[in-house]
């Protein structure tokens, strides 16, 4: 029984741990696809702007200042990177010491408490199975804390309200009919050609 109690107190403590790191990781991960979303905004809008930028002779400080923007996504991504292996190493050290513990305890109980190798082996075996399982299973709910912030924000995209109204059908004007409307009237029209 007290091999067992240290196997559930290490359980226990793996998925404490592991729900602080899945917090952490998650949090980072959104500050990360906000860099680079940051960066890609800033890379597009620049691409878009490349004639005014030639212009103006604007090349290298555009230059300098995406190189930011990228060293803040670099910085960002490693900073998800180590945490991810911060917090993993973490919870696998909480499993090692129960480990250690029980191997302790199992020997202990062998020398002084007339428990049987049969029996130790037989719970060493069990132990082995449940502790790589639940950190299997852990370690998966890491993963999905690092995946559910990418998914955060495809969804903030999915559900952004439309800033154009829809125009009702009877409001809406043909605008071939109303330039020659106007033409006919004599008055000015705008026209757009080749554009």
């Amino acid at each position: 029984w007290v091999m067992t109690l240290v196997l559930l107190v290490t359980a226990v403590v793996m998925a404490v741990l592991n729900i602080f790191a899945r917090r952490r990781i998650q949090r980072l991960s959104n500050e990360h696809i906000s860099v680079e979303s940051q960066a890609n905004h800033y890379l597009v809008d620049t691409l878009n702007g490349m004639e005014a930028v030639k212009i103006y002779g604007a090349e290298e400080a555009m230059r300098k200042r995406y190189d930011r923007t990228l060293r803040d996504v670099r910085d960002t991504l490693l900073k998800v990177s180590m945490t991810n292996q911060k917090e993993a190493q973490k919870v696998e050290i909480a499993q090692h010491v129960g480990v250690a513990v029980i191997y302790f305890v199992g020997a202990i109980s062998c020398v002084y408490r007339n428990l049987t190798v049969g029996v130790l082996y037989a719970f060493l075996s069990s132990m082995t199975t449940i502790l790589s399982t639940l950190n299997a299973w852990l370690s998966m709910g890491m993963m999905h804390s690092s995946a559910q912030s990418g998914m955060d924000a495809i969804m903030r995209i999915v559900r952004k309200e439309i800033d154009v109204p829809d125009i009702a059908p009877e409001l809406a004007k043909d605008l071939d009919t109303a330039c020659e409307k106007s033409k006919e009237n004599a008055n000015y029209c705008v026209e757009f050609s080749d554009v």
